[in-house]
């Protein structure tokens, strides 16, 4: 009677024991996550801080580009391919930003789910 108490006993310190044990590992764990979502979430600010630089310069750029659209002089012909090319240019990097916007949404929606 007495080796079945102390077996149970035995058996309740052992199963305590594995319930701490998990309950260690799983706030190990949730301490990485959290760890790598932090990293995550610089890196994509980061990430975002370098895009907006980088739309900031493109539309510098284009605005210099319509600068010296209007104040050069070019013949008629020579305008018109210039403005064509400038449209062409706009449109693709509308788009460029449009596909940024969905890559950055993409990303959010994936950092928001995890």
């Amino acid at each position: 009677m007495i080796e079945m108490r102390e077996k149970a006993q035995e058996q309740r310190a052992q199963e305590q024991s594995d319930r701490h044990d998990n309950q260690k590992a799983r706030k190990r764990k949730q301490e990485t996550e959290i760890v790598a979502e932090e990293k995550r979430m610089k890196e994509q600010k980061e990430w975002e801080a370098k895009l907006n630089e980088y739309i900031k310069m493109e539309n510098d750029r284009l605005k210099r580009q319509r600068t010296e659209t209007h104040v050069l002089r070019f013949d008629h012909s020579q305008t018109e391919t210039l403005l064509a090319n400038i449209r062409q240019g706009i449109k693709a990097h509308l788009k460029c930003l449009e596909d940024c916007k969905a890559l950055t949404m993409e990303h959010l929606q994936i950092n928001t789910a995890n």
